[in-house]
């Protein structure tokens, strides 16, 4: 769609850019009150244990403490820490503190104190007796385990996802299409491969953190780093069985989330210090803590079968997968379901698909929401599987994608199935640039079929490979966002809305989606955001939700607001609205005179009409009926060193299907990001456990992650789209970048050396093992 844009399409600094570089207090570590209590956890030294007795005396006698909470001061109810919809799709399995702890780093005991250093003295004084379980640590064999992780009685489901505690599987799932073993036995190439990918920390730069207090009217108010305001609230009002009504949570600045905010964590915490004492309390986790005690990715092991023709046309993807939650179930199902819905319709014209699989317990830490979710596990067995078909059939790896690859206008039964789009009904891409973003690939990176190896000196080979991925834009008929937007005196805009920025600058894309709209600047748009008691309802900030949903809920909101400003105007001067026009600075007659200024008018309509003043305001919500998938192409040129195994990206260039680009400036910035943790995932980064569950890679010292200085030219380009059903065409960004590095590694590692790696990180030492097991 061929339009010329005055707020939509431009780069816009971010509305809070200015005040973090000068330093403001911005955060929540930044802001708590003064007289809050540090609260700090006393965490659990074995992997698996029951919690005989706990001795608090010592620690209670030390001046400046003001309580120590365990298991027996909490109300024994199951919940979840997912930040989802309700009912959530994930397991009632958690205890705010229980008799049991499941993980090194599990919550056992609860200490509040005048400062931090008493807080810290007096959690050293706590004595607890431990009766030691044996451990599940190897997801492997967790299933049906002799021992059983969660035997509690009361943990349940909302509706039925394949819930099995007492086999220690906290989810499980199972799609057909078609007939597999048929399609096999008559394919020409069949091939089978197991891919495993490893546990990933989010290493947001803000460690998690909240505190509490009591308003006037005795309702608690919590100050978190959460993704899902509203979400928080409710879940943290059925961890303590506190009505919603007194609960308010409100989120400030966040410093990056990448779904590891996408649950509580600290909130019930400090709420029951602030509940017991009536004084505020504060909590921040160490670098430490956030290894130990927050999230990670879900690990994986992916079996998968693959029957194609000779020439390369698809007819069978089979994908068996197991998934590892850790101690408890959070987005167990949802990471799993992802992993299938976000990656086999990219190949829509096979004849037979299987899914299915379970996610099970072991003693590790939690496992949860992550940036890709599911989505660049899946993507990495699927596109390697992809690479090893081309080299079967003789073809080239593009021309086989090309073959196979879903475009503009066609849809997947898999949308379906696994509720991509109306109830029952598959959805139809409207917006699918993929053939683009393939052909432009291939000219940026230099693509030759028959040139994809070389050695630039002895010892050491360069070489590409690539790799398709989509993504989504929200959860359909499930995720809603809401705005709403008010006429200040001075003609500017108040706009409110639960949309949750975690520093992509969403603020300010949906400030610039409102003020296109309206026709004015994006400096009279004024965004209060994420406070459930001043705020309307939105999900939250995952999923890719934020543009496509919370902006349609903007741009709704917009159209309504210009409505009821050329309804109030005509009202005023007689006129049928019919004729009333606004331009976003007049409005104007039937004869095209100008009637008033949107300024004077807001002085008008607040002080100056008597009876017919009046607050002007506009509230809309957005569900979509479809997740219109953004696609990119990614092609990585690598350097392998033969000698050490190491293995350098030398180039990566990404071509990014996303719609229109709201703000090019913040899209680029998310795809750059996303393409650095998905080459993290690929080479570097690595959750790594000791012999009995300890977390070994617990500091940015011993879990590496990549700078920009490790990785070479990131090339970022994006193909001109139009979504029909986004904001101004917009589609999602955020989370697209993330899903192509692994594939497009190992195949381009595939390519150096004929050594195909079917587990991530390629470390060295791995690259190294292969490299001599094929001589």
């Amino acid at each position: 769609m061929d339009r010329q844009f005055d707020s939509v399409d431009h780069s816009f600094p971010k509305k809070d850019g200015e005040g973090l570089i000068l330093g403001r207090p911005a955060y929540t570590d930044d802001l708590p009150p003064r007289d809050a209590l540090w609260v700090k956890i006393l965490r659990s030294p074995h992997a698996f244990a029951r919690i005989v007795s706990v001795d608090a005396s010592a620690a209670l006698a030390l001046p400046g403490v003001a309580c120590v909470l365990t298991w027996k001061d909490v109300k024994r109810i199951p919940y979840t820490r997912a930040g989802q919809g309700y009912p959530e799709p994930s397991p009632q399995d958690k205890f705010v503190l229980d008799e049991y702890v499941r993980y090194v780093g599990d919550e056992v005991a609860v200490v509040a104190a005048e400062d931090e250093e008493t807080a810290l003295a007096a959690l050293s004084l706590v004595k607890v007796e431990y009766a030691i379980l044996e451990p599940v640590l190897d997801f492997e064999t967790a299933a049906d385990n002799a021992t059983v992780i969660h035997p509690e009685p009361e943990i349940h489901d909302l509706f039925p996802i394949g819930f099995k505690p007492r086999r220690n599987i906290a989810a499980s799932y199972e799609m057909k299409l078609g007939d597999v073993e048929k399609e096999l036995a008559k394919s020409e190439i069949v091939l089978q491969k197991s891919f495993y990918t490893q546990a990933q920390a989010h290493v947001a730069m803000e460690q998690h953190a909240s505190y509490s207090w009591l308003d006037v009217q005795g309702r608690l108010n919590i100050c978190t780093s959460t993704q899902n305001p509203f979400h928080a609230r409710r879940l943290v009002g059925q961890a303590l069985d506190i009505p919603l009504r007194d609960i308010r949570v409100l989120k400030p600045r966040i410093g990056g989330g990448f779904g590891g905010k996408q649950h509580i964590l600290l909130e019930p915490f400090v709420a029951l210090v602030t509940l017991r004492t009536g004084r505020p309390a504060r909590i921040a986790l160490t670098r430490k803590e956030v290894f130990t005690s927050s999230f990670t990715r879900h690990q994986m092991c992916i079996n998968i079968r693959m029957g194609a023709d000779r020439d390369g046309r698809l007819n069978v993807i089979d994908m068996n997968v197991l998934s590892n939650t850790g101690a408890y179930g959070e987005h167990a199902l949802t990471v799993f379901m992802v992993e299938g819905s976000k990656t086999l319709p990219l190949y829509n014209k096979v004849k037979a698909v299987h899914y299915g699989g379970k996610v099970v317990y072991t003693n590790k830490v939690s496992a949860g929401a992550f940036r890709g979710y599911g989505a660049i596990q899946g993507n990495f067995a699927l596109e390697s599987m992809l690479d090893e078909v081309a080299h079967a059939t003789g073809l080239d790896p593009v021309l086989v994608r090309e073959r196979n690859m879903i475009r503009e206008g066609e849809t997947s039964e898999v949308f379906r199935i696994m509720g991509e789009g109306s109830e029952g009904i598959a959805m139809v891409v409207e917006s699918c640039k993929l053939d683009y973003c393939v052909a432009r690939g291939k000219e940026l990176i230099g693509w030759n079929p028959e040139h994809l190896s070389w050695e630039p000196e002895p010892g050491k080979v360069r070489a590409l490979g690539m790799a398709i991925a989509m993504q989504g834009s929200g959860i359909p008929l499930v995720d809603m966002g809401s705005t709403s937007l008010e006429l200040q005196d001075g003609g500017c805009f108040k706009m409110r809305m639960g949309a949750t920025d975690l520093g992509t600058g969403s603020d300010t894309i949906l400030a610039q989606i409102a003020a296109e709209e309206l026709g004015v600047s994006v400096r009279d748009i004024i965004v209060y955001a994420s406070d459930t008691d001043h705020t309307p309802f939105d999900v939250g900030a995952y999923a890719s939700s934020t543009t496509f949903v919370s902006g349609n809920a903007a741009l709704e909101a917009a159209k309504k607001m210009k409505q009821v400003l050329v309804e109030a105007v005509a009202d005023r001067y007689e006129l049928d609205p019919a004729g009333v026009a606004f331009d976003g600075v007049h409005f104007t007659g039937p004869d095209g005179s100008e009637l008033v200024t949107l300024k004077q008018f807001s002085f008008d309509t607040l002080y100056h009409n008597g009876a017919k003043m009046k607050t002007l305001t506009a509230t809309a919500s957005y569900t979509g009926e479809k997740s219109p998938p953004p696609y990119m192409a990614g092609f990585a040129e690598i350097e392998l060193d033969l000698g050490t195994g190491k293995v350098n990206v030398v180039r990566f260039v990404a071509v990014v299907d996303c719609g229109t680009r709201i703000n090019p400036n913040l899209a680029r910035i998310q795809v750059e990001g996303g393409l650095l943790q998905g080459i993290g995932m690929a080479l570097y980064e690595k959750v790594a456990y000791g012999a009995k569950g300890k977390l070994l890679s617990d500091s940015l010292l011993s879990y590496s992650i990549p700078s920009r200085e490790d990785v070479g030219n990131i090339e970022v380009e994006f193909a001109e789209s139009y979504e029909p059903s986004g904001p101004f065409g917009a589609k999602s960004v955020a989370e697209i970048g993330i899903d192509t590095p692994p594939a497009a590694i190992a195949n381009a590692i595939r390519n150096a050396a004929g050594i195909r790696l079917t587990e991530t990180p390629f470390s060295p030492e791995a690259v190294l093992r292969a490299l001599r097991r094929r001589a």
